[in-house]
């Protein structure tokens, strides 16, 4: 039997929303052919017991092999299971008895969800497939044959809004910390270190200004190698100024 431990564990303030397996119908075409298998050598089973050991033989394969195919198509059944929570949404592919696939992604990196029903069994039986491209994976996690898709569809998308809406609160909550963070080093300061503080940010941004104006004069590109030429001194002119300003402005610093 699935047990949901297995392939999910809950983060802090996770929820599960929904858990959904195949529609029960896509059973019925494997299980028939294991009741075949399990009831027709009941109706030759004189003549076969009659034939000696090879009989009970080919009785005993039959049987075996419609309960194995019967409890093979449960399993098969039971372990395919779509995955929706609070976080995130998981697809369960079971490849074998013991064997399966797990894709799981946040709710945030869904692109885009879709249903679909195919088929006159499809709509009778109100079974269908729900598809969600997600980001960074090229294939869509495709959840088949599931009861009531535009229900889960609707959910999936009640999820993707809580998501968004965490998301903007959560960006809106870390502004505040990251200021209150500075307002409380500043109010630790007392006036000296405030008076320190204050020139080292003026002296910062008189050099900054610096190196914008000569890197400014300095990057400008010449038309021709004839005016490089005649703009050469005047470069070296400005490196010069700009030296003669940046010691200036260490001598007032200091």
């Amino acid at each position: 039997m699935f047990r949901l431990e297995e392939v999910l564990q809950l983060k802090d303030g996770e929820e599960i929303r929904m858990v959904v397996k195949r529609h029960a119908v896509t059973l019925i075409p494997k299980l028939l052919g294991a009741l075949l298998l399990l009831a027709g050598p009941f109706f030759f089973l004189f003549p076969l017991f009659r034939t000696g050991p090879t009989g009970m033989v080919v009785f005993a394969i039959m049987v075996g092999t419609g309960t194995f195919i019967a409890w093979r198509s449960f399993v098969m059944w039971d372990g395919d299971v779509f995955i929706v929570s609070t976080h995130r949404i998981v697809k369960v592919l079971q490849t074998g008895i013991f064997s399966r696939v797990v894709t799981e992604a946040g709710v945030e990196n869904i692109r885009d969800v879709a249903w679909m029903k195919k088929g006159i069994f499809g709509v009778v039986w109100n079974y269908g497939s729900v598809l969600m491209n997600i980001i960074g994976i090229p294939q869509p996690i495709i959840a088949s044959f599931v009861p009531q898709p535009k229900q889960v569809h609707a959910l999936v998308t009640d999820m993707m809004d809580m998501a968004k809406k965490r998301g903007l609160s959560g960006a809106g909550q870390e502004r505040v910390t990251k200021a209150d963070r500075v307002k409380r080093l500043l109010d630790d300061l007392n006036e000296d270190e405030l008076r320190t503080l204050e020139r080292k940010l003026a002296r910062e941004e008189r050099h900054q200004t610096v190196d914008r104006l000569f890197n400014t004069h300095s990057g400008e590109k010449t038309v021709s190698e004839h005016s490089s030429q005649e703009r050469a001194p005047a470069d070296e002119y400005g490196l010069s100024i700009k030296k003669i300003t940046t010691a200036s402005l260490k001598e007032i610093d200091e």
